[in-house]
């Protein structure tokens, strides 16, 4: 949710040379970013010896702004550590003193990747992020999906539905049971289902795998990170709770259906594009943020599949199916 951030800069300075620090997991994301220059990679596991090289290489780019999207105090340090002139930061973050400009954070119901432009615009300009929420892919990664579904029997004119039931909180995930019995009832309708999913969802992956009485073609832990990415531009209609997976398909152009419980879509729910949130207003606990849950995940339970089924049919409506990525 900071790709917006690569744009806003170089809109404004066309010259730049623009660099990004990430975690090493995640860098994939990034290749082929035409507002980036280079990736920089990092992780905490890291030896002191390894983070100093990483340090040093930073120093020697001699960059005159550095700013930091994060609330850590490991970050602050790196952006002090840089030795830039301007170091522009939230001023609720840890280390908020390291920064010569600190950006007052925006509380209640505001997006994520409005907070991360709001650092932006902390710089005196105006930016928006509308046009700018976006990930790449090669035509050599999108012929390579086409060909992995016509591998598996997916034909060119079928519409095919992702499932993605994985999430990092456990209470930000949809009832397995839920899952299967929406593979059945698209398995019916004559749709192709995916079951996506990291290694880490290969369990709750069989689970529905099994349940769905072989609605789905289980695909779960299966793709690298940019295999992945590859394989989301090729769906019609991603089904997903507040995860990653849902972050790139939206990025990709892909039509999300969102399903939300104790997160807060208007925070960090799909940034724009073409999506229908699912979430259950009248509840009064609804949006806690909370990550234990005394209800057994009510909010979540109370999403029906057959209200997911209107859902994506109404995604599917509005699109025509293209396989251009």
């Amino acid at each position: 949710m900071t790709t917006p951030v690569f744009k806003a800069l170089k809109d404004v300075f066309p010259n730049a040379y623009i660099a990004t620090l990430v975690r090493e997991s995640v860098a994939p994301l990034l290749y082929y970013n035409p507002y980036l220059d280079e990736i920089i990679t990092w992780e905490k596991r890291w030896s002191f010896r390894h983070k100093l090289s990483v340090v040093k290489e930073i120093r020697r780019r001699r960059f005159d702004c550095v700013i930091n999207c994060s609330h850590s105090f490991e970050r602050g340090i790196l952006t002090w550590l840089s030795g830039a002139k301007v170091r522009v930061g939230f001023n609720t973050s840890e280390a908020a003193f390291l920064h010569n400009i600190r950006v007052i954070e925006k509380t209640g119901r505001y997006h994520a990747v409005e907070r991360n432009l709001d650092l932006v615009r902390g710089l005196g300009v105006s930016v928006n992020g509308k046009d700018a929420f976006r990930l790449w892919i090669t035509e050599a990664e999108k012929t390579w999906a086409r060909e992995w579904f016509l591998k598996i029997g997916i034909g060119e004119s079928e519409k095919v539905i992702g499932l993605n039931p994985g999430a990092s909180n456990p209470l930000n995930r949809w009832m397995p049971e839920h899952f299967a019995s929406l593979a059945r009832m698209l398995n019916q309708r004559g749709y192709r289902v995916l079951l996506l999913g990291g290694k880490e969802d290969e369990e709750v992956g069989r689970v529905i795998y099994e349940l769905s009485e072989g609605s789905v073609i289980y695909a779960t832990g299966q793709f690298s990170l940019r295999e992945l990415m590859a394989v989301l531009s090729c769906l019609d209609v991603v089904v997903t709770g507040d995860t990653g997976p849902m972050h790139i398909a939206v990025a990709l152009n892909v039509p999300v259906v969102a399903l939300f419980g104790p997160a807060d879509p208007l925070w960090t729910g799909p940034y724009c594009g073409n999506n229908i949130i699912i979430q259950k207003e009248y509840l009064p606990c609804i949006r806690c943020l909370k990550s234990v849950c005394p209800f057994g995940k009510l909010c979540l339970k109370l999403i029906t599949p057959k209200e997911v089924l209107i859902a994506i049919e109404s995604l599917l409506s509005r699109r025509t199916k293209t396989w251009t990525g």
